[in-house]
């Protein structure tokens, strides 16, 4: 498992923001990758994002669909 700032500069208003969370091995099932933010910007506030799915705040989800080796979070 990997993630990277596949495109790291946003612009508020402007530009998003993506990272992309790669993954290694069988792509037979969907893989559900559970993941948090940290720092001082606030979800919804200062950004929000779209490709993710709530678990429970602050832990959040990316699912790589089955047949697939990456997936994008955009913010």
């Amino acid at each position: 498992m990997a993630v990277i700032a596949s495109d790291p500069t946003a612009l508020v208003g402007t530009s998003t923001a993506a990272f992309t969370f790669i993954r290694t091995g069988p792509t037979n099932a969907d893989l559900v990758v559970p993941f948090t933010y940290a720092g001082t910007a606030l979800l919804g506030t200062d950004f929000d994002e779209s490709g993710s799915l709530a678990l429970s705040l602050p832990i959040r989800k990316i699912v790589i669909p089955k047949g697939f080796y990456a997936a994008d979070l955009v913010i």
